[in-house]
């Protein structure tokens, strides 16, 4: 699979705006950086609205997204208001779930493109292998 398959069948995984920015950044990237990308998992924003309509007072929606922290606090929050502003916050997140998911495939996909690409730059091959002992380990 090229990346450009992997880009047209996994757009709704990412915000339509960076999709571009993605496609010329994996173009770009050495080949062992494109199969780290797609290869890589990434949270389905349809399930996270499902967690958001189903848990999201409770956080779970964000715990899956990958926000912990928010998760978190989101959790506490309920708990400590009996869930009176839980509820406000569950009603926001049904309409921002699905873009937060989609954000956080988008740094996930170009924090490994970075990685890996500065691993690629730096990792040379030898040119012929001398014989010696010592650089066999």
């Amino acid at each position: 699979m090229n990346y450009d398959t992997f880009l047209i069948t996994n757009s709704n995984k990412f915000p339509a705006v960076a999709v571009a920015g993605l496609r010329s950044q994996m173009q770009d990237a050495p080949d062992e950086a494109q199969m780290a990308v797609m290869t890589a998992s990434y949270r389905e924003p349809v399930v996270a609205l499902l967690l958001s309509f189903f848990l999201g007072a409770l956080g779970i929606d964000r715990f899956y997204v990958g926000d912990v922290g928010l998760g978190i606090a989101k959790l506490v929050i309920t708990i400590i208001t009996f869930g009176m502003l839980g509820w406000i916050w569950w009603f926001v997140d049904l309409f921002l779930i699905m873009k937060a998911a989609r954000q956080k495939n988008y740094e996930t996909a170009m924090t490994i493109l970075g990685y890996a690409s500065a691993h690629a730059a730096t990792t040379s091959v030898p040119d012929k292998d001398d014989d010696s002992d010592f650089d066999d380990f």
